[in-house]
């Protein structure tokens, strides 16, 4: 027996732990027509937490008039959830319900009675629209307001406030007026007071003020409703933006690899595309990552400034990726490490700011190092040998964790600046592989252990461009002692023989240039360009060349031309002008480079001196001049050949600058020459304006003169005409002039700056063909002036709606050259209108009403006689 009570207790103490969710309605009694809210708690419980459920509402009879079914949510803290049930106009007597799942049980009740007196029914309780129930958006709220008599009330004054189901408002209340039995608030739903997926309870409460007063209600029929109170809620659930997880692509990873973290979003509900932002981040721990690791540490990521703004249609899931290169902390070489990846994905509003976030890791990955990248000390041996001492047990590399058999990689370091530019990267300087082909060229390098035995040493290529120096399969732990030489090409020693001779897939390429010993400076150098391949086979390649004189600072008259390289030998002749700023007796270099298409970055450069020289006074050029360079140049054999030089057109365009004003070549000595020229051609025009504003009228009547309107537009299209007639007679007598004038020598003369470089120039030309430039400039610019300032003033009287006309000279000259029959006319008008004023004003005093005697009326009818 006392085994049975003893089994009995248990069951009934095991139904009393279990029995912990709770079930309460928010009235103890209702009206018809009212919304009876649940609020159920499940939290005191492991086992209650994400369970399935359903709620069973019963009437007064035991019927279920309602089955609600929905999963609890996790129970980390005070999570309330709700059920509601809205009642009909004709319910009566009890309303029942009770919480049903495994593990799960919870009830409560309440009567349902007609409205006493003295109350206010809230009902009908509504909520902005699905699309609305979102994080930084605006929830609105509604709600209908009726007396016992079920009459729409007016002025009743109710508070509306939102709480999570411990009836304390989570965000400010709203008060608000009722008209005609509605009432409505708003609220923001901010990220810092609500939270996505989660169920809140709206409370309305209502009162009308006591009987003759300005709180005192009235119905729809206008009759008083005083000192009256209701109550009402309803519940929502805030929707969800996104779901969100972090994935990577692989679970195995090697520093320098490709690694993709993806964030796979769902777009849960909103219809519309949802804009957002995300970050991503790796971190790794040296061994196996727990958390208490104090060593998990960032070594990959994109900043905030550099976040991608990205976007998800409504009902779709995507991965939303990005791309990393794993890169060599130090704490993580030469072992296996554990790491995970994380992303950080914000919604975005209309403003493009951030609204909520979504917060994913991925799962554990290894992150696996056979290498240690090292950035030693690089000491300067000889002029063009370098030397490095690797100690793994020495103080400098003990943060190096290395084990076992690996590789070690050099970075060519800043110590190396003095032969080699180089950059950061990896915490160290690494040398880019264009800067080994335009410099210098790696001759040797040696490697030996701690026993003087040799160990494999390479060059390692890497993806962006770079090369180390790579020690392959030695000890990568603390024992390790390695001694690193590496030696260049000499530079010099490679120069001077102009050829270049790296060794690829199309032979070997040799180029040269010859250019004479000396070249005078204001005229041209012919130098020769010399290339041929070298190969067993029969091979062809398309060559870019670019040269330039150069002074060590400045580059001066480049040119690039293409050309087909063979084995057969190529001579090119090019010609290059000598700036006249070069100085007597200064050596300069004429430099040239290779590009070849489809070799990636390859540049070959070779190059040849000459010095200048000024030109002898009073006789021809020293040196080679263009007639040699043509007879005695080598024949050019395919390609693209030399245009020419066209010496005597680029004459006239140098002389052309001199004369224009907006030319950095003209010659100030012509300006001033312009401007006297310009300044008639203005004063001649003034006059003529002068003196056919002499002869205008200067008050005229309304309508338009179009006849000498027509005049005038006829006159300036002929003089156009003439104008544009007389240029074109300049322009072929030129050509006549022109070609009689071929053939003739031209003077040399030294160039010289100043006054003396416009003698020379005159000196240099003949004299008509500068007579007729100059009155082509001059011609050209005074029209250009001249349209340009009338254009403008049109436009700025036109913006300005400003009206006028130009005078010249003082008003005396205006008023002694007025029309008098204008003015005759004017002085006849203002009399005739003068009259009609005094005739006006008579009429008025006559019409004037008087008193008069007898004897004063027998007088005016005499008068008026």
């Amino acid at each position: 027996m006392k085994i049975k009570l003893l089994i009995l207790m248990l069951i009934l103490l095991i139904n009393s732990v279990t029995a912990t969710c709770t079930v309460t309605f928010d009235k103890t009694s209702y009206a018809p027509t009212e919304t009876v809210t649940a609020t159920i708690l499940c939290n005191q419980h492991p086992s209650e937490s994400t369970k399935s459920y359903t709620l069973n509402w019963t009437n007064s009879s035991g019927d279920q008039i309602e089955l609600d079914t929905g999963t609890t949510p996790k129970a980390d803290g005070t999570n309330y959830f709700f059920e509601t049930y809205v009642l009909s106009s004709g319910y009566s007597g009890a309303i029942n319900t009770t919480l049903q799942g495994t593990g799960l049980e919870g009830t409560d009740g309440a009567n349902v009675t007609g409205a006493s007196s003295n109350s206010l029914i809230v009902s009908s309780i509504t909520f902005s629209s699905s699309e609305q129930l979102y994080l930084g958006k605006n929830l609105g709220i509604g709600f209908i307001l009726k007396d016992e008599n079920a009459k729409k009330i007016n002025n009743a004054i109710c508070t509306v406030a939102i709480d999570d189901g411990d009836n304390l408002p989570i965000v400010e209340a709203k008060k608000v007026m009722v008209y005609n039995g509605k009432g409505q608030a708003d609220f923001e739903l901010t990220d810092n007071a609500f939270g996505e997926g989660k169920d809140y309870k709206v409370v309305v409460r209502c009162v009308c003020g006591i009987t003759s007063t300005s709180s005192a209600c009235f119905d729809e029929n206008g009759t008083e409703v005083s000192s009256s109170i209701g109550e009402g809620s309803d519940t929502f659930t805030l929707n969800t933006y996104l779901t969100v997880n972090t994935v990577v692509d692989r679970s195995l990873y090697y520093m320098k690899e490709e690694i993709f973290i993806c964030s796979n979003v769902t777009n849960v509900n909103l219809t519309t595309r949802i804009p957002m932002k995300i970050f991503y981040q790796i971190r790794c721990s040296a061994g196996i990552d727990t958390d208490s690791d104090t060593d998990r540490v960032l070594i990959a990521s994109n900043p905030e400034d550099e976040s991608e703004e990205r976007g998800i249609s409504t009902n779709t899931t995507q991965m939303q990726c990005k791309r990393f290169i794993i890169p060599e902390p130090k704490y993580l070489q030469g072992q296996n490490s554990e790491c995970y990846a994380s992303s950080s994905v914000w919604v975005l509003n209309d403003l493009r700011e951030p609204v909520t976030g979504y917060f994913t890791t991925s799962p554990v990955f290894n992150l696996s190092s056979d290498e240690l990248n090292l950035n030693p000390d690089w000491e300067q041996i000889s002029t063009n040998k370098f030397n490095t001492i690797i100690n793994l047990s020495a103080v400098k590399y003990r943060q190096f964790n290395g084990g076992g058999i690996g590789n070690i990689d050099l970075m060519l370091s800043e110590a190396m600046q003095g032969s080699i530019d180089s950059f950061k990267q990896y915490s160290g300087g690494t040398t880019r592989i264009e800067d080994f082909i335009s410099a210098k060229y790696i001759k040797n390098i040696t490697a030996t252990n701690s026993s003087g035995s040799s160990v494999t040493a390479v060059l390692e290529f890497l993806s962006d461009g770079c090369l180390e120096i790579a020690l392959r399969s030695i000890d990568i732990s603390s024992t390790g002692f390695y001694n690193i030489t590496i030696e260049f090409n000499d530079w010099e020693e490679r120069q001077s023989d102009a050829l270049e001779g790296i060794e690829n897939k199309t032979g070997t390429f040799h180029l040269d240039v010859n250019c004479p010993s000396s070249g005078i400076i204001g005229s041209n150098i012919a130098c020769i360009i010399t290339a041929y391949v070298e190969d067993s086979q029969t091979v062809q390649k398309e060559v870019d060349f670019t040269c330039h004189i150069s002074d060590g600072t400045s580059q001066y008259s480049s040119v690039n031309f293409n050309q087909m390289i063979t084995q057969n030998a190529v001579s090119l002749s090019r010609n290059f002008a000598i700036p006249s700023t070069f100085s007597d007796g200064t050596q300069y270099v004429l430099q040239c480079y290779a590009d070849y298409y489809n070799l990636g970055s390859r540049r070959d450069s070779f190059y040849d001196t000459f010095t200048a020289s000024s030109p002898s006074v009073g006789g021809g050029a020293s040196g080679i001049s263009r007639a040699e360079n043509e007879t005695n140049g080598a024949s050019i054999t395919g390609g693209i050949v030399d245009e020419g030089d066209e010496k005597e057109d680029k004459d006239i365009g140098d002389i052309f600058k001199k004369f224009n004003p907006f030319s950095p070549k003209r010659n100030w000595a012509f300006i001033f020459v312009e401007i006297i020229i310009l300044t008639g051609i203005v004063s001649l025009i003034c006059f003529f304006v002068r003196r056919n504003k002499r002869k205008s009228h200067h008050y005229h009547s309304g309508k338009s003169n179009w006849e000498e309107v027509m005049k005038k537009v006829l006159a300036g299209i002929i003089i156009l005409l003439i104008i544009s007639l007389l240029g074109a007679g300049i322009w072929y007598g030129y050509g006549i002039i022109k070609n009689s004038f071929q053939g003739m020598p031209t003077i040399e003369q030294t160039t010289l700056s100043g006054i003396e470089e416009t003698s020379y120039l005159l000196l240099k030309g003949n004299l008509i063909k500068i007579i007729f430039l100059i009155f082509l400039a001059v011609l050209i610019i005074s029209l250009i002036i001249i349209i340009f300032t009338a254009v403008l003033t049109l436009i700025v009287s036109r913006l300005l709606n400003i009206k006028g006309e130009i005078r010249f000279g003082n008003d005396h000259s205006r008023k002694y050259y007025e029309d008098r029959k204008s003015t005759k006319l004017q002085q006849k008008l203002n009399q005739m209108i003068l009259k009609k004023e005094i005739k006006k004003e008579k009429l008025k005093e006559s019409c004037k009403v008087k008193k008069m005697t007898p004897k004063q009326f027998a007088d005016f009818v005499r008068r008026r006689k």
